[in-house]
Order: C-alpha cells, then sequence, then structure tokens
C-alpha cells in the first residue's frame, strides 16, 4: 500500500475514455487513486477516441500544486508541477515519459472566488491524457497548503 503525502486530496472519482477488454474490475480507472500498488488502470485507444484518458474529480475545487504518477513500487515516475501561469506544463520523470502524457486541471462545477496564488491551479478535476495505451500505478495530486481557502492539508 502506498501511503498518502501531506496535502494530497483523496479524488471523489475516476473515470477514463476506454478500459483495456472492457475489464473495469482489473483494469478500471479507480484502480489508480485505491492506493493498492499491486492494482493499476488501463486505458486504451479505440477509433473514437485515439488518444486515450483518465479522469479525477475531486469533491470541491482545490488549488493543485502537484501531481504524481507511481509506478508498481511506490516510486515516482512522473511529477507535474502547476502554476497559473503555466497550467501543469512543467513535467519532470525518471524515463522520458513527459513527451507522451499531457495533464490539465480544471473546474468544471461552481467556481467559488479564486485567489490569484501563482504557483498552483485551481479546479475540480485532473486529467492525463497520452498518445497511446497506458496504465497508471498510483496517481496523487497535492493541493498547495498555504490557502486556507481549500483545506486539504489537515
Amino acid at each position: 500500500m502506498r501511503e498518502r503525502v501531506p496535502g494530497e486530496i483523496t479524488p471523489a472519482s475516476a473515470v477514463q475514455s476506454a478500459t483495456f477488454n472492457d475489464d473495469v474490475v482489473n483494469h478500471g480507472a479507480e484502480l489508480a487513486i485505491d492506493m493498492d500498488l499491486e492494482t493499476a488502470n488501463i486505458a486504451n485507444p479505440t477509433t473514437d477516441t485515439p488518444s486515450p484518458w483518465i479522469k479525477l474529480t475531486l469533491d470541491k475545487v482545490y488549488c493543485v500544486e502537484r501531481v504524481i504518477i507511481y509506478d508498481s513500487s511506490g516510486s515516482t515516475l512522473i511529477t507535474w508541477t502547476c502554476s497559473e501561469e503555466y497550467d501543469c506544463d512543467i513535467c519532470t520523470d525518471t524515463q522520458s515519459h513527459c513527451n507522451s502524457y499531457s495533464l490539465t486541471v480544471r473546474t468544471e462545477g461552481a467556481a467559488p472566488y479564486l485567489s490569484s496564488i501563482s504557483d498552483c491551479r485551481f479546479g475540480d478535476t485532473v486529467k492525463v491524457e497520452s498518445n497511446g495505451a497506458f496504465g497508471v500505478n498510483k496517481m496523487a495530486i497535492i493541493a498547495s497548503c498555504r490557502t486556507k481557502l481549500y483545506d486539504a492539508c489537515t
């Protein structure tokens, strides 16, 4: 099992564009957020969706600072750092995966007043898109702990 990191947000739900072999038990989107390093989701391309994706919905708008994908050992594979100016375009990884993925943080629900904190991106959904089939062992969404507006760090 992976342990939560300070400021980590527990997503309310996870969906993906298409599940490998339509097998949600063994490859469903929820497996990317279940904390069990033995499981992983697999989203695959289809004719209608050639770039598969996984979308995590949060229970409210947060100031998202980082999004991390972990490998099956619990080591960091990819980290996106978010800011108001650059969205979440700052990607670092250990195996050149950044070129294969994109990440966006958006607000789909009702948005309260959003203060201008430059080193995070406000949103209630996190979406990772790939240029081919992909699996995520685990994902973590880290909120900024400096804002009292969204208390994710208690």
